[in-house]
């Protein structure tokens, strides 16, 4: 094997680890449960990138559509179907978020076919009670589109050096095949020397 073939594959094996796509930070998993005396009434899971402070987690409540566990109900308020209260002992645990009691519990929905979310004043001021350092809701971050993903980021450097690599790796097997499999090369002979005639 020669030199430059030798080189070429160390290259290839050293990038191959920044060549296969791998998950940014590992996504947190989260979960949201609220217990309506002593039964688990609304769940949800989330995620994010594990970056997100207590307060942050928990002011994800509002907007997190949190779904009935097993046969529970959640009734809407008399003329008005997009909010709904519910009374009793009432625990909210939000993982990575903060855990608290209340009596009272205010959720909204965007519509009669979506899921319920906490509404906002009483998520803010629950986070107050339980001493979050929460932002009020008209600074808070946008929710977003959709939980996020563990996404891949790759530099295109990465993929500008693997593509070098992956040729000199190439140009280094041709040569050596070709060294092979093809004759040596006639060294150069030159002219046929004329042998000497002796004058008569």
């Amino acid at each position: 094997m020669s030199t430059r073939l030798w080189w070429g594959g160390l290259i290839v094996a050293l990038l191959i680890p920044a060549i296969v796509p791998t998950p940014a930070a590992a996504a947190r998993p989260l979960s949201f449960a609220i217990e309506l005396d002593g039964k688990e009434h609304l769940f949800a899971r989330g995620g994010d990138d594990g970056e997100g402070r207590p307060a942050d987690v928990w002011r994800r409540l509002s907007f997190t559509e949190l779904s009935p566990v097993g046969d529970a109900q959640v009734k809407s308020d008399p003329g008005d179907p997009l909010r709904a209260t519910l009374r009793g002992d009432i625990t909210i645990d939000v993982s990575h978020g903060g855990k608290a009691t209340v009596k009272e519990l205010h959720l909204v929905r965007k519509s009669p076919a979506t899921g319920w979310t906490v509404d906002s004043r009483d998520v803010d001021q629950i986070a107050h009670d339980i001493g979050l350092d929460n932002p009020p809701a008209a600074t808070a971050p946008a929710p977003p589109a959709t939980e996020p993903a563990a996404a891949t980021k790759q530099s295109p450097w990465v993929w500008i050096g693997a593509g070098l690599a992956m040729s000199l790796f190439a140009s280094g097997f041709l040569v050596t095949w070709l060294r092979r499999r093809l004759p040596p090369p006639a060294r150069f002979a030159g002219p046929a020397e004329v042998p000497f005639a002796d004058p008569e």
